[in-house]
């Protein structure tokens, strides 16, 4: 009898994971729309979470400032002096690059609409020179200088929405609830960040306190969330100082080239620099076609200037501050953001360094801990 109940203690654990697994198979249309369901209650709570995390990167700097001014008086107005502070930076940063991109942004379009209704007038000019094929060209060039432009079209879609056709109405209906649900996900995570923020210390410990409880070997559970949080922070610091590196080599290297839209190119190199390593490329094509529609030569060699630019980022300058703040060697992080990227697309790049670089630190921990040999020999660098 003792024999059978020591089986069932060692088959009972098998059985429900097998039990789980079927009943996930079996009613996985009833489970993907619940999780669906979760998913979207929790959106709010996970983009506070997010928030919080960010800002208080920004709020610590400044709590160890304040600690050093104050010399470690005033504590009770510490957080929330530094938690506004740290809200009106991230606040200013997003002003000023709205302030510096919509201006340029707006320009650049009226430029291309100009630019090409020119472009198209003298290609069109010459074919009409043409005795083959010039009257189907006059006809276009009368189409393109009566018709192309675009008030003209801004006012018939105008009036094809107030017409009231099919499917307008309920597109512009969608579109009014995405926006008003984003809204409002983001209204709800600000707040829930305010509240993470201020009582972090709190909840740290409770989180703790739990999980050292209910949880088989809390204490090694907790440690790696620690060392996880501080992976990830130094990571996104590193992260945006190496996307600043960048935008700024760019900006400076297309100013003393007298490039047009030099300003907005940096910036837009710098902004979408924070997806590592491929993010420079995605701002890169979006600025190239602005360039493109002032000067073709201009924008092919900012092209090659970029892709210079963006070889030096990856191989010399990336790795190293990158590598170096989150104490990861280089070829780690490239293989990081090589394998995560693949995976998981732009998400797998951001979380893939901080993670490999948590991996990395546990795996260099246990290896010394087991290596037996004298000190010196065939330890992981």
């Amino acid at each position: 009898m003792k024999e059978i109940r020591e089986q069932m203690k060692k088959y009972i654990p098998l059985g429900l994971v097998v039990l789980i697994l079927f009943l996930i198979i079996h009613y996985w249309t009833q489970i993907a729309s619940l999780l669906s369901l979760l998913g979207n209650a929790l959106t709010p709570i996970l983009t506070g979470a997010i928030i919080a995390f960010v800002v208080n990167i920004i709020m610590s700097s400044y709590e160890r400032t304040y600690q050093k001014i104050t010399k470690g008086k005033g504590q009770k107005a510490k957080r929330p002096i530094c938690m506004i502070l740290a809200y009106l930076t991230v606040l200013l940063v997003v002003i000023l690059l709205l302030v510096i991109l919509i201006p340029e942004f707006v320009k650049s379009i009226s430029s291309v609409q100009k630019n090409v209704l020119e472009w198209n007038t003298k290609f069109l000019k010459e074919l009409s020179k043409n005795k083959y094929v010039g009257d189907y060209a006059r006809e276009a060039m009368d189409y393109v200088q009566h018709r192309m432009d675009l008030d003209n079209l801004m006012n018939k879609l105008a009036s094809f929405v107030a017409s009231g056709a099919t499917g307008a109405f309920s597109i512009v209906m969608r579109s009014v609830r995405s926006i008003i649900s984003l809204a409002t996900n983001l209204l709800i995570g600000l707040i829930f960040s305010v509240y993470i923020l201020a009582e972090k210390e709190k909840l740290g410990r409770q989180f703790s306190g739990l999980i050292r409880t209910y949880l088989p070997r809390g204490d090694q559970f907790v440690k790696l969330c620690v060392l996880v949080d501080d992976c990830f922070h130094k990571f996104l610091v590193a992260q945006f100082t190496d996307a600043c590196i960048l935008g700024s080599l760019c900006g400076i290297g297309l100013a003393i080239m007298r490039f047009p839209y030099a300003l907005m190119t940096g910036v837009l190199i710098a902004a979408t620099a924070l997806i590592p390593v491929v993010g420079a490329f995605l701002g890169a094509l979006l600025s190239g076609f602005l360039i493109l529609t002032v000067s073709p030569v201009k924008a092919l060699i900012f092209l090659v200037y970029i892709v210079i630019l963006q070889q030096i980022d990856n191989n010399l300058i990336y790795p190293r501050v990158v590598g170096t703040s989150i104490d990861l060697p280089g070829i780690w992080v490239l293989a990081a953001v090589t394998i995560g990227g693949g995976l998981f697309g732009a998400a797998g790049m951001l979380c893939g360094v901080p993670l490999t670089s948590a991996a990395y630190k546990i795996i260099k921990e246990d290896y010394r801990r087991r290596q037996v040999k004298p000190a010196g020999k065939d330890r992981i660098a």
